[in-house]
């Protein structure tokens, strides 16, 4: 289904092939900077995948938590991680080898869980109606399976 003229999607289409090619050599010199790809990736990952692990499994098996829990941890888990990971590069912070990457990781891991926890108390909850499917707690066991195994034998399963 076309809503606009071709010429829209070639021009969005090269721009955004600029910008990612402009993105992908700033990123290049960043990674640079680091000893080897792994400490680089170590600490990407401790900025980004720690505080997003621990906003979804809180918001998965707690219904109290709020959208809005959701994204004040999530984005203050991940200005932690960087705030300890400036605090490394200054010299405060002096650890060897990854130990600053699992350190950005472990605070992040920390502070999203506890500003999920205390912005949740702050603001109201969703109705459990609307939990259904995404809080464990919320989900009936009848939706725990596949539909498509209905009447197939547990060994095929």
């Amino acid at each position: 289904y076309q809503r606009r003229v071709h010429g829209y999607y070639l021009k969005a289409g090269r721009i955004v092939t600029v910008v990612a090619t402009i993105i992908a050599i700033g990123t290049s010199l960043l990674a640079a900077r680091f000893s080897n790809l792994m400490d680089y990736l170590q600490t990407l990952f401790g900025f980004f995948n720690a505080p997003l692990f621990a906003t979804f499994i809180v918001g998965m098996f707690w219904k109290r938590m709020t959208p809005t829990a959701g994204w004040v941890s999530l984005l203050g888990g991940t200005f932690s991680a960087i705030i300890v990971f400036v605090l490394g590069q200054v010299g405060i912070i002096d650890l060897p080898g990854q130990g600053l990457a699992f350190m950005c990781a472990i605070t992040a891991f920390v502070v999203d869980v506890l500003l999920a926890v205390l912005v949740s108390l702050c603001t109201k909850p969703k109705p459990a109606s609307e939990l259904v499917g995404f809080v464990y707690s919320e989900t009936p066991k009848e939706h725990f399976h596949d539909p498509r195994d209905i009447g197939r034998p547990c060994t095929l399963r």
